[in-house]
């Protein structure tokens, strides 16, 4: 069954590089297509040609964004990478993208080992290699492509009719500006192919940003905010980096490509459902998924409902993924961790941790998904309760800052945070119920949104908690002027309408004291209350 086969590995890397290198929204989109399509299309359509050429037999066993892992004879092999990477340099200059094929012939007893060294062969050939921007150096006489800083070799046209500019850019923009078309278009098939439903279908197509949006260089519709989420699962790491100590043989094969498909459908639905959820009220060209695969979603949004479709998207992921192929697998890997004595570190069940970033529309993309990568890291740290969980930040600067410089200035001066994260969404265990997202949603229903004191007169009005907000973002307030503003706030609401809200307020959201340690919740409820209204709503 393995005579003359070997593995065959072939993927992509600097993945976010090439996706966020830039803040134009028709270039992500296009970009993120290409990773889909080297794993979805260009592999599958090189695995056929070879196939028909050599007469053989190809196994594609995992076939994910980016990725193809296969079981081939060398020759095979190596022509569908030939015909890969060839199509790579010709169609897609910015893409980096390599592949191996195994040093030695399969048996059943060396598949498990085989695969191991396969895959360190392919992370040694990525680390040798050069980068692409090699390729094409700067030089004092060249003109710079307008959105990455490469060389120019050709225009493009931007704009509305009768507002139109050229723009000098790259060989590599100019490859996805023209495909950024069809780029939206596959979006929203792959989208509408996870639910069933034509009106769901319909509310999908109208969510997501349209395409003269994108080639206007409109984007995303956002009130004052554009929000950055990025999440990825708990316990699927620790799946795949012990499918070959827990299976083996055909079963290790079965095991791997079906782990993957769940994965893969399950991300897709995910979204989708999440848009949908929301997408019901929210109305058109709110949201733009950028990376969709396996545990690794990356999704801009008008800020507006970004809270809300993170805790949607946790919601339906946490559902999809407690299917039988995914909790028996993570059952057998905890078998197995038990059984050699060592720690058992794989979950029960597969929960979603998730970073969100607020950010004004022109902030660096690419800046804005860095900080939500770190704040998903944020976010994991309850990961052992087995849980789903969310760590946000509201930038209000401009400036490009490290998350660790950014919270130090949000720490009182005796060190309590004054952020809520991580953030329980869905419902959360009993030693985590102060971090739970009811919490904080019971916060922000205290506060009067977007200036409307008068229709809502029992709720604390903007006047007071703009004092609030003035002393919580101040550098490290210390206790007497923190104490100072509350008992003014105290005094002023006394005998008003607003005072049983003020006083739930301040007495259970201002300041926490939990097992985990003392926070304030009240800061981040009134920011993620600000960008759900729109520019400057609250305080």
């Amino acid at each position: 069954m393995w005579e003359s086969r070997r593995w065959v590995v072939l993927e992509t890397g600097s993945n976010q590089a090439l996706v966020f290198g830039t803040n134009k929204q028709r270039l992500n989109v296009a970009a993120s297509r290409l990773i889909w399509q080297v794993g979805f299309e260009w592999i599958p359509e090189a695995i056929d040609e070879v196939r028909v050429a050599l007469g053989e037999s190809i196994d594609h066993v995992v076939k994910a964004s980016g990725l193809g892992v296969m079981l081939a004879s060398e020759d095979a092999g190596r022509r569908v990478i030939e015909i890969v990477t060839r199509r790579a340099v010709l169609h897609a200059p910015d893409l980096q993208i390599w592949g191996v094929v195994g040093a030695a012939e399969l048996t059943a007893d060396t598949l498990n080992a085989a695969l191991a060294a396969a895959q360190r062969d392919s992370h040694r050939h990525r680390a040798d290699r050069c980068s692409v921007l090699t390729r094409d150096l700067n030089l004092p006489y060249t003109q710079l492509c307008a959105y990455t800083g490469r060389p120019a070799v050709t225009t493009v046209i931007e704009g509305r009719e009768g507002d139109t500019v050229a723009r000098p850019v790259s060989a590599g923009v100019h490859e996805f500006w023209s495909q950024a078309r069809n780029a939206r278009k596959s979006l929203v098939n792959r989208l509408q192919a996870a639910v069933s439903d034509a009106e769901d279908r319909a509310v999908l197509d109208r969510a997501v940003v349209s395409r003269s949006a994108l080639e206007s260089g409109d984007g995303v519709s956002a009130k004052g905010w554009v929000a950055v989420l990025h999440a990825d699962g708990n316990g699927i790491g620790e799946i795949f980096a012990n499918l070959r100590h827990c299976y083996t043989g055909s079963e290790l094969i079965d095991r791997m490509r079906s782990v993957s498909e769940a994965l893969e459908s399950a991300a897709w639905a995910g979204v989708a459902r999440a848009i949908v959820t929301v997408g019901r009220t929210a109305g058109s060209g709110w949201v733009l998924p950028i990376l969709v695969g396996g545990d690794d979603i990356t999704v801009l949004l008008d800020g507006r409902y970004g809270f809300a479709f993170t805790t949607a998207l946790a919601a339906e992921l946490e559902v999809l993924l407690e299917q039988d192929i995914v909790t028996t697998t993570l059952a057998r890997v905890r078998a197995v961790q038990g059984s050699s004595g060592g720690e058992v570190t794989a979950p029960r069940r597969v929960t979603v941790a998730a970073g969100l970033v607020f950010t004004k529309p022109h902030h660096p993309f690419s800046h804005g998904v860095e900080l939500a990568e770190k704040l998903t890291r944020c976010a994991k740290t309850v990961k052992v309760f087995e849980v789903s969980a969310l760590d946000t930040v509201v930038l209000y600067e401009s400036a490009v800052r490290e998350l660790d410089a950014i919270r130090a200035d949000l720490r009182t001066a005796a060190g309590v945070p004054l952020w809520a994260g991580p953030i329980i969404l869905g419902t959360a265990p009993p030693e985590l119920a102060h971090r739970g997202v009811d919490r904080l949603w019971e916060a922000m229903s205290l506060l009067a949104v977007g200036g409307d004191t008068e229709t809502t007169p029992d709720l604390v009005p903007s006047g007071v908690v703009h004092d609030l907000r003035g002393v919580l973002t101040a550098p490290h307030p210390d206790d007497a002027r923190l104490r100072a503003v509350e008992d003014r706030a105290r005094v002023l609401g006394a005998e008003r309408g607003y005072s049983p809200a003020l006083t739930r307020l301040l007495d259970d959201h201002l300041f926490v004291d939990a097992p985990d340690g003392r926070f304030s919740r009240l800061l981040t409820a009134m920011e993620l209350a600000d960008v759900g209204t729109g520019t400057g709503a609250i305080g």
